[in-house]
């Protein structure tokens, strides 16, 4: 557990602005991650790019979601659904800070 540590990158620094926050926790909580998931994976004797990496999977159905949309609705259909996207890992971290 690294809450409010330095390791902890959802927790920021004392008197970071939330602009220098925000990059820098989404580039650690991403590759941190595929780190925890690999892990995972290697104590069951799996590669991390295994069919069973559920970032892979979850990652597969956002692109499908942006696909739908994309046929549904066309350029502005997919234009909306990254726009969404955006905003909701932001306000996750905005939480977070």
């Amino acid at each position: 557990v690294h809450v409010s540590t330095p390791e902890d990158a959802s927790s920021s620094r004392y008197g970071q602005s939330l602009y220098s926050f925000l990059p820098h926790a989404y580039k650690h909580n991403f590759l941190n991650a595929w780190r925890l998931e690999a892990e995972r994976l290697k104590r069951k004797g799996l590669p991390a790019l295994h069919w069973r990496n559920e970032l892979i999977w979850w990652y597969a159905i956002s692109a499908l979601f942006l696909l739908g949309f994309s046929l549904a609705f066309g350029w502005l259909g997919a234009i909306f659904f990254l726009g969404q996207s955006v905003m909701a890992f932001t306000l996750l971290e905005i939480v977070n800070y």
